[in-house]
């Protein structure tokens, strides 16, 4: 008797005897909606739809009939999968789910159109979000080694001609040696922080060679060529795409409403925590 107890083989067996009958069980009280599974001619098009999108054209009778049976499939095994409560606490499906509500909730726009004066005072608002980064043109000159001797003489010989065949001096660059209205943010991506730092402190009017400059990189010296200030648009040259700012923010509102009114439905109780 014992022998059979530690049997691996009799262990499956009773487990899936078990399974099998709450399988038939389900099965059992499920009604014949929950037993048919229809496919629309809007399901239809969607598989063929998406057929296109990944394989360029669309499919053929054989094809379609083949994701046809695809679809059927899915749809049998997922019911069967929800009858046997396999997703019953399946963090991977309910995060799923979650996103399935809130794009059908974020689908359904009932966001009313913005006249001109409202638009205009949100603007006012929220100007900070147009506001156009600053951005500098400038050439550098590369240098693989912080000791590198010829970083003097070479500042110094631009110092007197600021043309004289920079683009030959230093070390090769695998990137730009000029860069021609970059952001800070770009600056960083490329130099490293501590490049941009130091760029924020040279002089932008003389034109002249400065540094040297350290980077993540290496070394570099750098002209400045031109310097524009951050600012803000004026509202009409930038009035489509505050209107379309302005959806996005009434069309996230609205979705955050109708979240809050599913959840208001529902009795919530956490233990040891009073609900506000």
């Amino acid at each position: 008797m014992r022998k059979l107890v530690r049997e691996p083989l009799l262990h499956f067996a009773i487990l899936a005897g078990l399974v099998f009958l709450a399988y038939s069980v389900l099965n059992g009280g499920r009604s014949s909606e929950d037993m048919t599974i229809s496919v629309s001619s809007f399901e239809i098009e969607r598989l063929a739809a998406l057929y296109d999108t990944e394989a360029g054209t669309r499919p053929n009778d054989r094809d379609l009939q083949a994701l046809i049976n695809d679809h059927i499939k899915q749809q049998a095994l997922a019911r069967e999968a929800r009858a046997l409560g396999m997703a019953d606490g399946d963090v991977v499906i309910e995060r799923r789910l979650v996103q399935k509500m809130i794009f059908m909730l974020s689908e359904t726009r009932t966001v009313s159109t913005p006249n001109e004066d409202e638009l205009r005072a949100w603007f006012d608002q929220n100007q900070d979000q147009f506001r156009e980064p600053e951005r500098t043109t400038f050439d550098h000159i590369f240098f693989s080694s912080a000791d590198d001797p010829k970083i003097e003489a070479t500042l110094s010989a631009l110092t007197d001609d600021p043309e004289l065949a920079w683009r030959q001096r230093g070390n090769p660059f695998m990137l730009q040696r000029s860069y021609s209205d970059i952001t800070r943010s770009e600056l960083i991506h490329v130099f490293g922080i501590d490049f941009a730092t130091q760029m924020d402190s040279l002089e932008s009017e003389s034109r002249q060679w400065q540094g040297p400059l350290r980077s993540d990189l290496g070394t570099h010296l750098v002209r400045i060529n031109a310097r524009q200030a951050s600012y803000i648009p004026e509202f009409s040259d930038i009035q489509n795409a505050v209107e379309q700012a302005w959806r996005d923010q009434a069309q996230r509102q609205e979705t955050a409403r109708k979240i809050q009114s599913i959840v208001d439905k529902y009795n919530v109780e956490i233990e040891g925590i009073p609900r506000k």
